[in-house]
């Protein structure tokens, strides 16, 4: 019942912890578009996959948008590149402040997001699709020269066990440029 000895043992967490967040801020590069602070393609890509296997494993779908800045190169031409990132980020900000907490939407690149969007089905997906439209044209966005205001053309449809990730893509990305064909700030679900 008596104590004779202790030992202590001493770490050093200080480079642990270093490590740590250096991992934190490597994953944060390599999944984080710096610009909008959106998950970047990379990590849009990885979790279509995921999504895929889940509606082949449980049959729940989900929808897809494929989503575009209207005439951004007029944007960039005539204010410039500084008032571009600007529109780039508003319009990610009125995404991402436009969705519930379990959709996902991206920086694809350039001028184009994408978004995935769980248990939604094509009537579900248009009124998304038309919220965040609406949205976008409603959010200027506040660059050096004042308010600017863009619209968006808007491509979804929903995933089936069939389709991989390039077929399910390229039919929103095909229906985005449908709707760019309709006259722009629209949107085709199909």
């Amino acid at each position: 019942g008596r104590f004779t000895g202790a030992v202590e043992v001493f770490t050093e967490i200080s480079t642990r912890q270093a490590l740590s967040q250096q991992v934190e801020e490597l994953k944060k590069l390599a999944l984080i578009d710096p610009l909008t602070e959106l998950p970047n393609r990379r990590h849009f890509e990885a979790q279509l996959h995921s999504q895929l296997e889940e509606l082949r494993r449980s049959r729940v779908s989900f929808g897809l948008l494929f989503i575009d800045i209207d005439h951004f190169k007029q944007v960039n031409d005539l204010h410039g590149h500084g008032v571009g990132d600007q529109v780039l980020s508003t319009v990610a900000k009125t995404l991402l402040h436009a969705i519930r907490p379990f959709d996902l939407v991206a920086r694809w690149g350039g001028e184009e997001f994408t978004g995935i969007f769980p248990h939604a089905q094509a009537e579900d997906l248009l009124g998304i699709a038309d919220r965040l439209r609406i949205l976008v044209a409603n959010s200027p966005a506040e660059t050096d020269t004042g308010p600017l205001t863009v619209t968006i053309s808007i491509g979804g449809t929903v995933a089936s066990p069939d389709d991989s990730p390039a077929s399910l893509l390229k039919r929103a990305d095909d229906l985005m440029y449908q709707s760019k064909a309709n006259g722009r700030n629209r949107v085709a679900v199909g």
